[in-house]
This record gives structure tokens, C-alpha cells and sequence, in this order.
């Protein structure tokens, strides 16, 4: 492939060097029958309580109580870099949060992966209830457990119990966009951090779809599903609603918060899902905004495998608003990307329905939500599925 700037001997150099990292990332990859597992013997969950219902039990905090430090050596986290205090005043100092991607407004948020080892019976998990997007989902041993609700107001400060019926060591994971304010266990029972997450770090850079913000999708959205299929837990989700190559959304565009949440991070692999909200713009200025970025993207992350996709939309009956941006941003990523992945070319999304005005033609009906425009759960799954599967045939895996 050509690259501007570097011969094409040099450029077809660089790009089977990044296929032949694909190409090892690919033993990451579970198979696809124990993706989205439900947990055959799963743990009772209770209702959140406070104050916590061990007696005597032991304490792994996010915030040490004694010195005010961040303290969470004792697992390990993936999809942000941080974190950060919560807030200065009880009880907020007693809970952390991660904002390595831009968040123009509202609480700063980022949805990460906890994982930890546990061996023992009780286990407590601390949250702060601040009306966050999504309730926690709970893992063991990699399959799905539950996605209990810790409510959005009052206690502010919650443990919601988790019991085994027997003692074992079992890998926990946490997904959470809230403040996180670690766990308690038995008296007896340890806790230990996993080991860093195999490469490769992803980021999926995308608008609303990616952030989930207007959706009923929460921590069920397409990003996770796609990392689950890939087989790459430190996948970050960095969207902010509204935003575009040209459109400043909620206040920054992509190209604003590209350094941030992108080349300051160092990822392997970067998704870059936009045009949504560029659907205005004439195909040129679209073309030479998205150049611009990705020519930033390459340049900075010259081994980082650059894969685009055409905008994310809600159904084939848009086909006339969308197929034209699609082009102009691929035009853009042409020399630059190492995958194009069409959204339109065949539609992802058919039909027009969407839930409660459903026209019985299209799987729209079933992946869009009531406002027309984002994705139900179904939604989010299959699209990360099909791009998971999407990229991994272009690539060869």
C-alpha cells in the first residue's frame, strides 16, 4: 500500500509488519462458543446494602483511608489509564474514577474492566451511586454472571454482596462506569491482581454510538462485545455524542481529542467509527477534515494497525444520507488505513422500523431504539459482533 511521505517499498514494509502483530493477536481470540457464556453455577447476588455485612472481613480499598492515596494494587484494571479521586468530601474520597478520554460534559466517566483473583466466599463490592450510565456487570471465571442494579441515588455509598457456595480461586471481573470503591471480603479470603493485559491495546474512536450515552445500551454496547470477540480486554471505548470529523458534538470533535484519548495512550490497534453526525458537510470538507486525522494517527502511531468503518446509522433507508459520507471518509483514510470496513455496501442496518413503530421488514425493528437513531442491546451485540468478525476476515485471522 502507499503511505504519503514514505516510498511504497517502505509503506507495503510498515503495513505487513501490522498484519503480521494482527495476525499474532489472533491467539487472544476465545472460542466463539464461549463467548457471552452465561455462568452455569453463578453466586448469589443480593440487594446493595450499607454498611457492609461482614464481620471482621478485610478490606481492599481504591482509596487507602489512612494516607488518601489511590491504592489498587490489588487487581488490575483495563480500557483507561488513571484513576483519579472521586471527589474531596466524604464519601466521595472514598471512591475513584477514570477520565482518560474527553468528557466535555457531565460526570467524567469511562467504562473499565476490574479483574482480580479471589479465593474465599464473601465478597462485597463498594460503589458510588451518582446516576451513572449502566449498571455494573459481574464476570466469574470469564462467563457472564449478572448485571445487577445498584440503583442512582440514595445510598450514595453501597455494597452489593456477592456469596459463593464454595471456597476456590475464580477470576473476577468487573465492568463498571461508576465510582469504584473497591471490595471486602471473609477474614480468610485473599484477593490478587491478573496479570497486565495481553496486547493488543484498542481504541474505538466513535460519536454517541460509541459512548452509548443516548441508548438503552450502557456497558451492553458494541465495544465490548467487540473486544469479547477479539478476544482484547483492554479495548477503550472513547465516544463523546454529537461529534464528528467536522462537528464539535458536546463541544469536541474528533480531531480536538485525538492526541487525549488516542496517540497519548499508545494503542496497538485504533477503530475509528465517525460520519454520523457529518452527514451535512459536502463529501471534500468531510474528505480533507478525516485526512487530517488520520494522517495525525499515522504519523504518530506508525505500528498501530488503522482500521475505519463507514458511519454508524439506523437503517438501509438512509442509505442516500450515509453511503455519500462513507465514501468521502474513506477517500480520506485511502494510504492511510490498513482495513476499510463498509457499513453500506451491504447495509448493516435494513429497513426503517425502530421499537414501537416496527414495519415488519428490516432488522431494525429489532436494533433500534424508540428515538429512531441508536441501538437497542440486540443492537450493540450484533454490531460488535459483525465488526469483530468483519475486521478478522480482512486481516485473515
Amino acid at each position: 500500500m502507499g503511505l504519503p511521505g514514505l516510498s511504497k517499498g517502505r509503506a507495503d514494509r510498515l503495513y505487513a509488519s501490522r498484519r503480521s502483530a494482527m495476525l499474532g493477536y489472533a491467539r487472544n481470540r476465545p472460542s466463539p462458543s464461549l463467548v457471552g457464556a452465561i455462568h452455569p453455577n453463578p453466586p448469589t447476588i443480593g440487594a446493595v446494602i450499607n454498611p457492609s455485612a461482614i464481620s471482621g472481613g478485610q478490606t481492599w480499598a481504591a482509596i487507602n483511608s489512612g494516607t488518601g492515596a489511590i491504592s489498587l494494587s490489588w487487581c488490575t484494571v483495563y480500557g483507561a489509564t488513571g484513576p483519579i479521586q472521586f471527589g474531596a468530601s466524604f464519601p466521595d474520597s472514598q471512591f475513584v474514577t477514570w477520565t482518560s478520554h474527553t468528557r466535555p460534559v457531565g460526570i467524567q466517566r469511562v467504562p473499565v474492566r476490574i479483574r482480580f483473583w479471589f479465593d474465599g466466599t464473601q465478597l462485597e463490592v463498594r460503589f458510588g451511586m451518582y446516576n451513572l450510565t449502566g449498571n455494573p456487570q459481574i464476570f466469574v471465571d470469564g462467563m457472564y454472571v449478572a448485571a445487577p442494579s445498584i440503583g442512582t441515588t440514595s445510598p450514595h455509598d453501597a455494597y452489593l454482596p456477592i456469596t459463593f457456595a464454595d471456597r476456590r480461586p475464580r477470576l473476577i471481573e468487573i465492568r463498571t462506569a461508576s465510582a469504584f470503591g473497591g471490595v471486602r471480603t471473609g477474614p480468610l479470603d485473599t484477593v490478587w491482581p491478573v496479570a497486565a493485559a495481553p496486547k493488543p491495546r484498542c481504541i474505538l474512536l466513535g460519536d454517541s454510538y460509541t459512548d452509548q450515552s443516548s441508548s438503552t445500551g450502557g456497558l451492553q454496547g458494541y465495544g465490548n462485545h467487540f473486544a469479547d470477540v477479539m478476544g482484547w480486554p483492554d479495548t477503550w471505548l472513547s465516544g463523546v455524542g454529537g461529534s464528528g470529523f467536522l462537528n464539535d458534538g458536546q463541544g469536541v470533535k474528533l480531531g480536538t481529542r485525538l492526541q487525549n484519548d488516542c496517540l497519548d495512550q499508545a494503542p496497538d490497534v485504533v477503530g475509528v467509527l465517525m460520519g454520523h453526525n457529518d452527514a451535512s458537510g459536502s463529501a471534500g470538507v468531510i474528505t480533507a477534515a478525516a485526512a487530517d486525522v488520520f494522517a495525525r494517527i499515522r504519523a504518530a502511531l506508525p505500528d498501530a494497525y488503522l482500521f475505519v468503518t463507514g458511519p454508524l446509522f439506523q437503517g438501509s433507508n438512509l442509505g442516500a444520507t450515509y453511503a455519500p459520507v462513507e465514501n468521502a471518509v474513506f477517500a480520506a483514510a485511502t494510504g492511510y488505513a490498513d482495513t476499510m470496513i463498509s457499513t453500506a455496501s451491504p447495509f448493516w442496518i435494513t429497513g426503517s422500523g425502530r421499537a414501537g413503530a416496527t414495519t415488519g421488514s428490516g432488522n431494525a425493528d429489532l436494533y433500534v431504539v424508540a428515538d429512531g437513531v441508536h441501538y437497542t442491546d440486540a443492537g450493540h451485540a450484533y454490531f460488535g459482533r459483525r465488526l469483530a468478525e468483519s475486521l478478522s476476515t480482512a486481516i485473515g485471522l
